[in-house]
Parts: structure tokens; sequence; C-alpha cells
């Protein structure tokens, strides 16, 4: 099923402007609220979101050209219709999630840090010698 999504009111007075950028392509599939076009009233440039979700049929409007509210901006076709229509049907892939550790089984535990050497006290000699290591 078809959507149009047309130009709304865009501020107070404002009754037209001039679409600056079209931000969409035939066969973008879109979100609602999604910006479609830009547009340059005598006030701003502001985005132009979309009304519905769904799969870009056709734009009825280009850079460049005046876009009075109310018209037809461009058409949708239905995200899950178009989506279905496009893909051949697929099984789903299953992803196998990782394995659970066992619960009988704990994980090893790294090893602990080598403690550094400790320095070995002098004692001194019992001939005069000097110190014992």
């Amino acid at each position: 099923m078809a959507t149009e999504v047309k130009l709304p009111e865009v501020g107070e007075g404002i009754e037209s402007g001039t679409v600056v950028g079209v931000l969409v392509k035939v066969g973008d599939a879109i979100k609602k609220d999604q910006p479609v076009i830009e547009l340059e009233t005598d006030k701003a440039v502001v985005e132009v979101p979309s009304t519905a979700d769904g799969v870009v049929r056709s734009i009825a409007v280009e850079e460049n050209q005046e876009a009075r509210v109310g018209q037809v901006i461009l058409t949708l076709d239905a995200a899950d219709a178009a989506a279905s229509a496009s893909a051949p049907a697929a099984a789903p892939k299953e992803e196998k999630a990782p394995a659970a550790p066992s619960a009988s089984a704990p994980a090893p535990k790294p090893p602990a840090p080598a403690s550094p050497a400790r320095p070995v006290a002098a004692a001194p000699r019992g001939d005069g010698g000097g110190l014992v290591p």
C-alpha cells in the first residue's frame, strides 16, 4: 500500500518554500520523522521529516523547485511489504550462543605475578674483612 508524504506546515504564515536538498532517493528505507528534504523559506532552511515508515517509491519534488504546504513530496511503500517483496524468502540464520562455562569446573585463574626479589641484608664477617652477603 502506498503512503503519500505531504509537505507539512513548517511555520506560522509560511505557505511554501524552495526545495534546497532532497535527502533520500528511490529505494531508500526510511523511518517516521527522518528528514527527507531541506526547504528554504523566507525565514530559515528547515529539514522536513517523513510522516511514515516505508521505502521510497517516488520523489515528487526536486532541488530549486517551489513546494507548497499540503503538496505531495514523496510516495512510500509500506516498509514490511516492500522488504518482503524485494527480499527472497530465506531461512533465518541461527546464531549459536557461545557455550557457557561448566558450573562444576571453575575457570582457571591467571598466574600470579612473580614477586620481586628481596634484597639480602649484609652481616659483618667475623674476621674483620667486611660484610657477608
